[in-house]
């Protein structure tokens, strides 16, 4: 670790300590990895309370004495080692869970917004380095006519590379997007992450697809290698997820609908987590409760008069 680092220690030794658990840091630590680390601890540095304060709620995601790691935690890290400073100081500013995975976590079905994101950043880079004012007109003319000139300016760029002072390379965002599908492609490394129900949950939503067939009995890494499955896929993969981080969950059946869904338990009470349905939404939570029994669930989450059943 680096002599920023143990400033950290001396500022804030908790955080530190979670920064140590990191997979990234368990099998020594490389060049980029340092300097990622520096970033952050000079952020840290600008607004030590706003770190703390938005560490603090970090923390509580998950149980702390289960987990191997604080998982928002290496979401923020990320950002860092992606270059994406910007991000990070808006994850400081207003903390929320689920703009910092969005921020962080390239998943199956939003590579393509961070594509898009990428090509909107290296387009504006574009535009500042252009050296040609009459292309700059037109570039104007046309963003003024239909609302954006993301796409026009990247094609201009490759077509008159001339007349700009920086290089478009699209092999710089596969060279990233390589990167990021490592961090995603190995089962229990996946599970080892998804260590509390809103991350499980942001995950299926970002990542599955249902698909509407009649089979039980699926491991719980089938949909995880498929990316789509039957409300059985989905319930094998959440509460083998639940159980690994420690949560009290099970799997139950609807009567009269041909349908299963995974419950838990926290000190809290019950909690639904229901992610197999054609009408969900990704974006949109899909954790239910907490309730006071299965009867208050059947009641307030089920219609037409459906009952949990055993399973």
């Amino acid at each position: 670790m680096s002599e920023n680092f143990a400033k950290l220690e001396q500022w804030n030794p908790l955080l530190a300590s979670e920064i140590r658990k990191l997979p990234e840091f368990q099998d020594g630590i490389t060049i980029q990895e340092e300097k990622a680390l520096d970033d952050f601890v000079e952020l840290y540095a600008d607004n030590p309370k706003a770190f703390s304060n938005t560490f603090k709620q970090m923390y509580q995601v998950g149980k702390p004495k289960v987990r191997k790691y604080c998982t928002p935690l290496q979401a923020l890290y990320w950002l860092f080692e992606d270059g994406a400073f910007e991000e990070a100081r808006a994850v400081l500013e207003d903390y929320q869970l689920i703009a910092l995975l969005d921020y962080s976590w390239v998943l199956g079905n939003t590579e393509h917004i961070f594509h898009w994101k990428w090509k909107t950043k290296e387009a504006a880079l574009l535009y500042q380095n252009c050296s040609d004012n009459s292309l700059k007109i037109k570039i104007d003319q046309f963003k003024k006519e239909n609302k954006g000139a993301t796409g026009y300016i990247i094609e201009l760029a490759k077509e008159y590379p001339e007349k700009f002072d920086y290089h478009f390379n699209e092999a710089k965002y596969h060279k990233f997007l390589t990167k990021t599908q490592k961090r995603w492609n190995d089962f229990s490394t996946v599970v080892e992450r998804l260590n509390a129900p809103e991350l499980i949950d942001y995950y299926e939503g970002k990542s599955f697809v249902y698909s509407g067939y009649y089979r039980t009995g699926h491991p719980a890494s089938y949909i995880f290698k498929k990316g789509s499955g039957n409300c059985d896929a989905h319930v094998s993969f959440t509460v083998y997820c639940l159980i690994k981080a420690g949560y009290n969950a099970w799997r139950k059946s609807v009567s009269n609908r041909e349908h299963v869904t995974t419950f838990y338990k926290n000190e809290e009470g019950y909690y639904i987590l229901d992610r197999a349905h054609k009408r969900t939404i990704a974006g949109k939570s899909r954790i239910r409760g907490p309730f006071n029994s299965v009867s208050e669930i059947e009641n307030k989450y089920f219609s037409t008069g459906s009952k949990i059943i055993g399973y």
